[in-house]
């Protein structure tokens, strides 16, 4: 459930006159309207996965799963955290440079996941007490992912208005270089953005995966999980 994917950036380039504007001076920042869109999808289940498969693909792509401290998953949970912004830039040509004045003008933003998977051992036989658990321990890995989209939807879309704010109008002799430098900012933004909310989504998963969880899952059910996973990997 770490794994991280940026989004694609899609620009839309649009020229002005401004011939209102004192010679050479830029026109003040207009603050763009920014749109959040929360990105969900309801989780598939993956039977098809056996318990070394599963085993090894935790320790193979660690990256795109919660339970990789457990030597043994007997069910993982996979998800994207999709961060990305489709926005448009305007570009305002001031006489008698010419100068070229670049700003946001508005964006639309998503977040959230739309590709969360859930792996089960083929062998935790469905309709089975340590099926259900296993079911309830990796639903609570989904919810925290929507947790945290549902807290963090309104500071991003501040953030991400303050964002354009603080690259502001940038002035430039070159279009192409005013478009550039507005875009190298929105994408440094949109990065750092990411780490932070990876970062805050890690450790929401670790609380789930503790060493107290799984000592729990190996005893419940009379110990129907533990005696499953005995079988397949003796001590």
């Amino acid at each position: 459930m770490r794994f991280f994917l940026f989004g694609f950036i899609l620009l839309t380039i649009t020229q002005a006159a401004w011939a209102d504007a004192d010679d050479g001076a830029c026109p003040a920042f207009s603050a763009p309207v920014v749109t959040l869109t929360q990105l969900r999808a309801a989780p598939q289940v993956d039977r098809t996965h056996s318990l070394y498969s599963l085993r090894d693909l935790a320790k193979g792509q660690t990256d795109h799963f919660s339970e990789t401290y457990h030597e043994s998953p007997v069910g993982l949970t996979a998800a994207t955290l999709t961060l990305d912004a489709n926005y448009k830039i305007m570009i305002t040509e001031v006489p008698p440079g010419p100068t070229y004045c670049a700003q946001i003008a508005n964006m639309d933003v998503r977040l959230g996941f739309n590709d969360t998977t859930v792996y089960i051992a083929r062998e935790v036989q469905e309709g089975t007490c340590g099926f259900r658990e296993v079911l309830a321990h990796e639903s609570r890995h989904v919810a925290t992912d929507e947790s945290l989209i549902n807290e963090e939807t309104f500071p991003v879309s501040k953030a991400f208005e303050k964002a354009a704010l603080q690259i502001g109008v940038v002035q430039s002799a070159s279009k192409e270089n005013a478009q550039q430098q507005v875009q190298e900012a929105m994408d440094s933004f949109i990065k750092d953005t990411g780490h932070i909310l990876s970062g805050a989504r890690k450790v929401r998963q670790a609380r789930i995966d503790t060493p107290e969880e799984y000592k729990r899952l190996s005893s419940v059910c009379s110990g129907q999980l533990g005696e499953l996973i005995g079988q397949y990997y003796p001590q």
